[in-house]
């Protein structure tokens, strides 16, 4: 059973609503008003939806004209069909009732079938128009008029079913750093933008047999085409950005392409397109390159990644990760005098996972600042319980992760942690990498002074492997600094590392801070840092 439809009849003569709700309450649903401000009143406040209205031009307050140039204005109600009911049928006032945005109009006296017919055809045309643009808004994205996301999936899939002995590519392509774009040039800019790059597309695809093409997302394009070999890909991608370099001497705008070559036809379009989106990921901010052919080697990589973070919690429950401790040496004397805590992962079935796996993906996702404070809670229980079985103590350092420098309580989290345990703020000594220095200076160093002021020692990490060491060293206090030898060995000239090596272990000393090599796993390293006064 069809619902039945909703009309307003707007006329401030009582009569005449009246005559018009005799004549349609049989099939519609009549609701009424007395001028185009109570009209307007209605509409916005309804429940059902209003398909169709019936108005009188001449009126008090707000006349019909007045009426329709108000819902003009409003998207919605500009998409109700307006029949005008008109007391002349002259010609001149056809056309004025008709350019005021009236689907139709009816003279005075009324014809109840005249009404009933003219009322059912508007409201039958209004659907048909709102199919077809609800179908325009579903198959074209409205600002660059090329096929949407949905559309062009199926477009491609259609290719596929249509050309079964055509090997395709799937090219994903988007506009490197567009938000910065936007933030310089304003919206407007990134708009005109887009619509350049759909209409470079289209071009293309004019040019290319049984090509389809769209916009996937926001700056995300895809065209899905024949493939021709990796040569021609490369110097139709190469073309393109070179033209796309042209466009602004301001900036350099860059498009990045991911491309999937088709092998696995059974595949859904849309994981092809995340196989080039993986392919596009490798290349992102690389200004050499701006273009990468997605191999399965890339898969498995988000594989492994997705499954590590599929595990990362249970095994921080499970106490799956646990701290290595690497021992520190007096120079002198070869004993050890501190050490530092490492995490590592013992899994309890895949064993030991390498940190080289896991700790870049934990920075990545914000779980490093878990499984920092996981292992400060080791270290505090190990000192707690060498502490009680009079085991002799020695420092302990541990690493603070860029994540955690972020949080306004970290000083209160490390010093209510060793009070806790009980543990001397001396014996728990705190680790943050030179690089993370270079961030907001303020902020860190108000973190190390608070953490001073209370007995912990703070030591700079992998000094030496940054290229503004030497800055960042004149606006911060810290209390130790540790030289990467695995950085400094790897000089490529003789006796550079050195030269390099002895002199900041001198600089170090006339500031009064100790250093620690680290990475030193040869005799004659251990024996020229002695020479050079390391500690």
């Amino acid at each position: 059973m069809d619902i039945q439809k909703t009309v307003l009849v707007v006329d401030d003569s009582t009569t005449n609503r009246s005559i018009l709700c005799d004549i349609l309450h049989s099939d519609y649903t009549v609701i009424q008003a007395e001028n185009g401000i109570q009209a307007l009143t209605k509409l916005k406040r309804q429940d059902k939806k209003v398909d169709a209205i019936i108005l009188d031009i001449i009126m008090p307050e707000m006349d019909g004209y007045e009426f329709m140039n108000k819902i003009k204005q409003d998207k919605t109600l500009s998409q109700i069909p307006v029949i005008i009911l008109t007391e002349k049928s002259d010609r001149d006032t056809e056309k004025k009732v008709l350019e005021s945005g009236a689907w139709d109009f009816v003279p005075k006296p009324y014809d109840a079938d005249i009404i009933k017919l003219r009322l059912k055809n508007v409201i039958a045309r209004s659907q048909v128009s709102l199919l077809k643009e609800l179908n325009n808004v579903m198959n074209y994205d409205p600002l660059t008029e090329i096929y949407s996301k949905n559309k062009f999936f199926s477009a491609s899939k259609a290719l596929l079913k249509t050309y079964p002995d055509k090997q395709f590519a799937f090219l994903r392509l988007d506009i490197d750093r567009f938000k910065l774009i936007n933030s310089f040039f304003g919206t407007a800019y990134g708009d005109r933008l887009l619509k350049h790059v759909a209409k470079r597309i289209r071009d293309f695809a004019k040019t290319t047999e049984c090509c389809t093409f769209g916009r996937i997302d926001a700056d995300v394009f895809g065209i899905f085409t024949p493939y021709q070999g990796k040569e021609e890909t490369v110097k139709q991608i190469e073309q393109a950005v070179e033209d796309m370099k042209k466009l602004s001497a301001s900036y350099n705008i860059m498009i990045v392409y991911g491309v999937y070559v088709v092998t696995d036809r059974s595949l859904p379009i849309s994981f092809m397109c995340d196989r080039a989106a993986l392919a596009a990921k490798t290349v992102k901010g690389h200004y050499m390159k701006s273009y990468a052919f997605y191999d399965d080697k890339m898969r498995l990589s988000i594989e492994n990644e997705q499954n590590i973070i599929n595990e990362m919690s249970d095994a921080l429950e499970n106490h799956e990760f646990v701290p290595y401790y690497q021992p520190k040496y007096d120079v002198k004397t070869n004993k050890p005098v501190g050490a530092e805590a490492l995490a590592r992962w013992i899994h309890p079935t895949k064993g030991f996972i390498s940190p080289g796996v896991f700790i870049p993906i934990f920075e990545k996702n914000g779980f490093i600042s878990k499984l920092d404070f996981y292992i400060w809670e080791c270290v505090c229980k190990q000192l707690k319980e060498w502490k009680d079985k009079g085991v002799p103590l020695f420092p302990v350092s541990v690493n603070v992760s860029r994540v955690n420098l972020y949080n306004p309580n970290l000083s209160k989290i490390i010093i209510e942690l060793t009070k806790k345990y009980d543990v001397d703020p001396k014996y728990f000594n705190i680790e943050i990498t030179e690089s993370v220095y270079t961030d907001d200076n303020v902020m860190i160093d108000d973190i190390t002074s608070q953490l001073r002021n209370n007995g912990f020692t703070i030591l700079m990490d992998d000094f030496g492997s940054g290229y503004s060491s030497l800055n960042v060293l004149k606006d911060v206090q810290v209390d130790m600094l540790k030289m990467d030898m695995m950085f400094m060995f790897k000089a490529k000239y003789d006796g550079r590392a050195e030269t390099i090596i002895s002199s900041v272990i001198r600089m170090a000393k006339w500031l009064n801070i100790p250093v620690i090599a680290e990475g030193v796993d040869k005799a004659e390293q251990v024996e020229f840092l002695k020479s050079v006064g390391c500690d």
